[in-house]
């Protein structure tokens, strides 16, 4: 007898029985005899249909089922599958132990990858210890359930952690902390991972720091001015100021620390990539600024309306504008490398990955751009509010709008698989990586999402 591709011949009705019982029904290889305890008579199951009446009927049959290819579940003999919402897996003897671990391995492959070790730990030391160490099986699971990534590499990969880092991020319940104390919406928020603490301002010039571990707030830094836009280069702020001036703040000290001064109107958005400050302004122009010299390096002008969100990677900066377009600039050698058209709104936030680019619009949408084939390669519709932030990091794009919703999008498959309820206001900013989302809101609080504690 065969049953997807494996050959069964040497099972024989004295074989223990091999029980699964499922969330579905699903098609068997098996031909067995039983018998009724009701009756005492005998009840032959040569047949799916067979099977399926003698599991509806009070029957006990001895059967070695087996799963195909394209089936998922098999039915526990002698009960109804749908009676339980959670399948178990039984063993008599030492047969299933024996199988070769190819064999146990491509059984497995078919079960719910959230099912996999609970379900194989009862039958043997074999199956509990193949189902948690090949990692054959969980990127089969991985695959089926999330779909690839042609852009990971597989080096080194620990299949089953990142299997549980991703159901994690899509099913794990999780209530959020909130830390609260700024007035006003909150315009940029930091995490910094060594000190455990994060730093958010509001357009009062005020900066307060938070200890993650105890969301009690442990600083205070008052600009004394009114900002419009803040980004961050570890404890430092960089803030862009209704008349034209940034200035960088020392987290620590609470003191200004550098002026810099160009814009002729009000700074909209500011970024730091580490070597270069870069702004964008209501002037229509991108200034890229030395960091450490403080002096204005370069200024990319060619958007016709004000330029209000920028991103940076590898050596480029990204610009969006009131103009409905994105702009692609080389930081070191001052020139437009390309344009991205198509907008049928304001392009309200982007951000940067690799050859990635995301953007937000007021019309709720979001759309991937690919800078090597200079094209949109990609629509994310869901939200329906204007699009205030949008973050992209490997697969995952989290967005947050003015609907008060955050929503986490895989860029594979480009569907939303997590939407965040808990903001009473819009969604104003955002960070997030492999283990929470942090968001800021319009309603002066701040909220951390861990979605994956254990991210390993």
């Amino acid at each position: 007898m065969h049953s997807g591709g494996l050959d069964l011949n040497g099972l024989t009705s004295g074989n223990s029985v091999f029980c699964v019982l499922g969330r579905k029904q699903s098609i068997f290889s098996c031909s067995e005899t039983g018998f009724c305890r009701k009756t005492g008579k005998a009840v032959s199951a040569k047949s799916s249909q067979d099977l399926s009446a003698a599991v509806d009927g009070d029957c006990e049959i001895p059967t070695v089922a087996y799963l195909a290819p394209s089936e998922k579940i098999l039915v526990e003999a002698g009960r109804n599958p749908r009676d339980s919402g959670q399948w178990k897996a039984f063993a008599m003897n030492s047969l299933f132990s024996d199988l070769p671990r190819e064999i146990i391995a491509h059984i497995l492959s078919f079960v719910e990858g959230s099912d996999i070790v609970r379900s194989a730990a009862p039958t043997c030391l074999e199956w509990a210890s193949i189902s948690r160490h090949n990692q054959g099986i969980w990127k089969a699971r991985f695959e089926i359930e999330f779909g690839c990534d042609s852009r990971t590499s597989e080096e080194s990969r620990c299949w089953r952690q990142r299997y549980a880092n991703e159901w994690s991020w899509r099913q794990r319940k999780v209530e959020p902390k909130t830390l609260e104390g700024l007035a006003g919406h909150v315009i940029g928020i930091s995490y910094v991972d060594v000190e455990k603490t994060i730093l958010g301002w509001s357009p009062d010039g005020i900066q307060k720091k938070w200890n993650l571990s105890t969301s009690t707030c442990t600083g205070t830094v008052n600009a004394a001015r009114m900002i419009s836009c803040v980004d961050f280069d570890e404890m430092n702020a960089i803030v862009g100021c209704l008349d034209g001036r940034i200035e960088v703040w020392d987290g620590t000290t609470g003191k200004c620390r550098q002026i810099l001064l160009g814009h002729d109107s009000c700074v909209v958005c500011v970024k730091s990539d580490g070597k270069h400050i870069l702004s964008g302004s209501v002037d229509n122009t991108v200034r890229v600024w030395d960091k450490a010299g403080g002096f204005c390096k370069r200024v990319f002008s060619g958007h016709q309306d004000t330029v209000l969100c920028l991103a940076s990677s590898e050596g480029m900066v990204v610009s969006g504008s009131s103009d409905r377009t994105l702009r692609v600039w080389n930081i070191e050698l001052g020139y437009r490398e390309l344009s991205f058209e198509g907008n049928p709104h304001t392009v309200s936030c982007v951000d940067f990955e690799g050859d990635t680019v995301v953007s937000g619009s007021h019309d709720g949408s979001i759309r991937v751009w690919s800078i090597s084939s200079r094209k949109c390669i990609g629509t994310l519709i869901g939200h329906e509010g204007v699009v205030m932030c949008v973050r992209v990091r490997g697969r995952r794009i989290v967005s947050g709008t003015s609907d008060c919703f955050i929503k986490v999008w895989d860029i594979v498959t480009g569907k939303c698989v997590r939407t965040l309820e808990g903001h009473t206001s819009y969604v104003s900013c955002l960070i997030f990586d492999e283990r929470r989302i942090i968001s800021g809101s319009n309603d002066g609080v701040i909220k951390v999402w861990d979605l994956c504690p254990t991210y390993a």
